[in-house]
């Protein structure tokens, strides 16, 4: 499974949005997943347990970094 882009509204950072979907993602889809992060939310996502899979890279004038989950 791959996770594409998680945006939350300026207004509503912080509000634990993010972290919920998240969570509902994993919890109702069997994995494994893999998503691209930006480099400074690494660990963020490795609170879910991702895990960094490569050397940062470009996208668009933003480093990002592989990440991956073991399904479970």
């Amino acid at each position: 499974r791959r996770i594409g882009r998680v945006a939350t509204a300026a207004e509503h950072r912080g509000s634990g949005y993010a972290t919920r979907l998240i969570g509902h993602v994993l919890a109702e889809t069997d994995g494994p997943w893999v998503l691209d992060a930006q480099t400074h939310l690494a660990g963020w996502y490795e609170a879910f347990d991702f895990t960094v899979q490569s050397a940062p890279f470009d996208d668009y004038g933003i480093p990002h970094v592989v990440m991956r989950r073991a399904a479970r």
